[in-house]
């Protein structure tokens, strides 16, 4: 796993005497379980530049070494995202997961654009290679418009979101962190507060199919008729997984 540390630092925030610091501002003590996992566990970074592109209609794809940004330029039936193999350690395969194990996934955001209605924005750990919802075992972000949800897939069989209440703004920075504890619950927190959590035990992903997995950034636009260029900014990617 050549893009993977152990202890690396967090590009996003600094974890000091039970308290987490998010651009230099003191967030909530709800990281307990993210702190402690980054001590236990090889920690990966999404290198864009290595990632696979995936594009429909004007989609279009800009990257550096530690950014992506993906947009849908005029037509409005318009995708763009970019996958990159997990790397996760802990499996037969690195590129297959354990979700027996703990993990988590780390990433900012930014939307730029005039009209979010009809965007899906996600990040995701998913067995497939295309844009578009969950479909296996897999876990992640997506929004409805501007609204934020956690996605996950388990044995009942099918996606499912849980809202955070919380909307993306245009040219607003947000964190997310999205933990997956398989004892108990998945998690997103959004700024450092907990936003939505996943607890069903059939909605949590818990088996290891034989499937690669990858962390798959992306922006999909469909129905109505806008034809903006909406743009997509994910930087500072990182998961991990317990050893």
């Amino acid at each position: 796993m050549s893009n993977a540390t152990r202890g690396s630092s967090f590009n996003q925030g600094q974890a000091t005497r039970g308290k987490l610091y998010l651009n230099s501002e003191v967030g909530v003590d709800t990281y307990e379980f993210y702190r402690a996992l980054r001590r236990e566990m090889m920690v990966g970074v999404f290198k864009a530049t290595n990632a696979t592109n995936v594009v429909s209609g004007s989609g279009a794809i800009e990257k550096s070494e530690d950014e992506l940004y993906v947009h849908t330029a005029a037509t409005h039936a318009s995708t763009a995202g970019a996958y990159y193999g997990t790397h996760f350690v802990g499996t037969a395969d690195p590129n297959t997961i354990n979700w027996g194990k703990k993990f988590f996934i780390a990433f900012t955001v930014i939307w730029r654009g005039t009209d979010i209605t009809n965007l899906t924005i996600r990040l995701q750990i998913i067995a497939a290679a295309t844009i578009g919802n969950l479909a296996a075992h897999g876990l992640g972000m997506q929004t409805n418009g501007a609204n934020i949800n956690l996605a996950s897939y388990g044995t009942n069989g099918s996606q499912e979101l849980v809202s955070a209440s919380t909307n993306l703004v245009d040219d607003d920075r947000v964190h997310i962190l999205i933990e997956h504890d398989p004892a108990s619950a998945d998690r997103l927190y959004i700024n450092g507060v907990l936003g939505a959590t996943q607890s069903t035990a059939g909605d949590i992903p818990s088996t290891e199919p034989a499937a690669t997995y990858y962390m798959f950034p992306s922006v999909s636009r469909s129905g109505g008729a806008d034809v903006a260029d909406e743009g997509i900014r994910f930087t500072d990617i990182e998961f991990g997984l317990e050893f």
